[in-house]
């Protein structure tokens, strides 16, 4: 899907998709889970400023664009949930995401799928999907696909979500 970006004069940049249902669907999808959830906006901010000095925050140099960033958070705090946390203590959460997403996560072996309820086994998945297996790969709820694709630097992202844990 063609993207453009734009930076105004104050240097907010924005990026456009153009074209097909797609940005709207995901727009409502993502608006009723910022409703359901409303830690996801505040930890998805903290995780773009942090992976921003960095230079990990942008998908046009290898980075994590912040959709797949919100859809990680999204299936990070459905886990949470489901084990019983208090998804609304931003402290745990963040702190939490850092260790699910940093030391032990194995991006040949597992997505990130909402879906499917969180992260999951790649096995799970169709080919389509295993591209690139030793990067991050979280399927797109709205179309099936890796809209993490072009996060080629995704063992640079791992490891400062690994940094920021210790």
């Amino acid at each position: 899907m063609p993207i453009i970006r734009l930076t105004t004069r104050e240097g907010l940049v924005l990026d456009l998709s153009i074209g097909g249902a797609g940005p709207h669907t995901a727009a409502i999808y993502i608006r009723d889970r910022l409703a359901q959830y409303p830690a996801l906006h505040p930890l998805v901010i903290v995780l773009k400023a942090y992976l921003k000095p960095q230079q990990l925050n942008n998908v046009y140099v290898g980075g994590l664009a912040s959709y797949g960033l919100t859809y990680m958070m999204l299936a990070h705090l459905q886990m949470e949930e489901a084990a019983g946390s208090d998804t609304k203590d931003l402290g745990l959460m963040l702190i939490q995401f850092c260790e699910r997403f940093g030391p032990d996560y194995d991006p040949c072996s597992v997505v990130v799928s909402v879906t499917a309820g969180g992260v999951v086994s790649r096995q799970r998945h169709s080919p389509a999907q295993s591209k690139h297996p030793g990067r991050i790969c979280v399927v797109d709820p709205n179309t099936g696909r890796d809209c993490t694709e072009g996060c080629y630097q995704s063992e640079a992202v791992l490891q400062a979500f690994t940094d920021a844990h210790e």
